[in-house]
């Protein structure tokens, strides 16, 4: 995995309004069928884990504080809602 990519194109998809950030956010983005990809760090709790394991969006982890790193914020838990960004990051992730 290319880190200082991924690192941009998390930073891209944010800056373009495609990535949500916190818990609250992508539930919400889960319930309305708009999520494709979450990504969560892996110190998010067993808790925060199992709320957002739903069916029809993939759930990454990415290493400990990635996220954070990307997005400049003590952030934990992020959801992509465009389809060419999902699918961009997840090449990143092969």
């Amino acid at each position: 995995m290319n880190e200082t990519g991924l690192v941009g194109l998390i930073g891209i998809a944010k800056r373009a309004g495609r990535l949500t950030v916190g818990t609250f956010q992508t539930e919400k983005n889960l319930k309305a069928g708009k999520a494709l990809l979450i990504l969560l760090d892996e110190g998010v709790s067993e808790n925060t884990r199992k709320k957002l394991k739903q069916d029809g969006a993939q759930t990454v982890f990415l290493k400990s504080g990635l996220l954070q790193r990307a997005l400049g914020d003590k952030i934990m838990v992020a959801s992509l809602t465009d389809a060419g960004f999902a699918a961009q990051i997840r090449k990143y992730l092969d």
